[in-house]
């Protein structure tokens, strides 16, 4: 890897080839050329005033193609080719976490709908059509580079139904040519686990102007500039596991009965004895017996608000 003056990503050699960078005086990425996990590439980057990207134009093998980006504030709301679009909804409850994709022709105001499928730092899992099935499904690196995906992705690549799912961790759009995530002030680099250019903050974002997070699978960065907690709330641990979304050793997730005095919401765990259904209270205390959690789940509960110091 090769930096410029200015701590900028000049250019950088993976398995699948160089590339190189150019910047414009605001350290954002305008160019980008090499060799990139679909071969040879040229693509030039536009952005709005307010740093958002709006334009990207790739040259290909195959010729040359451009998308369009429409902005709802930080979050990406649509995409534009030359004749489809594809507009995201997201999730009331977390402000990053996609919930649905609509694909629609550009003048067309019917499309299909398909449904994410998120883990806890918003990061896509899987994707399904309106009748369930699974379109697309992902297996994440280390830092974020989806390195496997489903037989189901791949049956429908070959159909052309689903071939195009961009979003990764929070924020993030994965650019296929240069195989980097635009993560709207930064470029992050899946492969290594860190972003591209300097934080446009500096150290009010962290000592490491370069770092993403401490642990990507509980902390968030959407907009490229400082990290966040994955925190939420029982309600949303609560939502996570009715929609089969939470850890699997949780049953159900209960709140608080106004008819028991001081209770609190808690996580009842499966248990192989019949009767069985010991659970974990908000404050760290149980009833109905001793949880055994793993480690993991205990994490995942502490991100929605439970006390597990005395359980790690």
């Amino acid at each position: 890897m090769n930096y410029d003056t200015w701590g900028n990503l000049a250019s950088r050699r993976s398995s699948t080839g160089e590339q190189h960078y150019v910047y414009d005086a605001e350290n954002r990425l305008i160019k980008a050329e090499g060799t990139g996990p679909e071969g040879r590439f040229a693509a030039q980057y536009h952005y709005d005033a307010l740093g958002r990207r709006t334009r990207k134009t790739v040259t290909t093998q195959r010729g040359t193609s451009e998308t369009r980006f429409l902005w709802q504030g930080c979050r990406l709301l649509q995409e534009q080719q030359k004749d489809r679009c594809q507009t995201y909804v997201y999730d009331p409850n977390e402000t990053y976490s996609p919930l649905a994709r609509v694909d629609h022709l550009r003048d067309d105001s019917q499309g299909d709908i398909f449904w994410f499928g998120t883990d806890l730092n918003g990061a896509p899992l899987d994707v399904t059509d309106e009748q369930g099935n699974i379109c697309w499904s992902g297996q994440y690196g280390s830092f974020g580079e989806v390195r496997y995906q489903s037989d189901g992705f791949s049956r429908l690549l070959r159909s052309g139904t689903l071939y195009h799912q961009p979003l990764r961790y929070d924020g993030q759009y994965a650019d296929s040519e240069t195989g980097l995530h635009y993560n709207l002030f930064r470029y992050y680099d899946p492969q290594v686990g860190r972003f591209t250019t300097q934080d446009p903050i500096g150290v009010l974002g962290g000592i490491n102007l370069y770092q993403y997070a401490p642990n990507p699978l509980g902390w968030i960065d959407p907009w490229g500039l400082s990290k966040d907690t994955c925190v939420g709330t029982p309600r949303d641990a609560q939502k996570k596991v009715d929609r089969g979304q939470g850890p699997r050793d949780i049953k159900r997730i209960d709140e608080p009965e106004q008819s028991v005095p001081d209770s609190q919401w808690h996580a009842h765990q499966i248990k192989p004895e019949k009767g069985k259904n010991p659970a974990l209270n908000q404050d760290g205390s149980t009833h109905d017996g001793a949880p055994s959690f793993s480690k993991k789940t205990l994490k995942w509960l502490h991100n929605y608000g439970w006390n597990i110091e005395d359980w790690i």
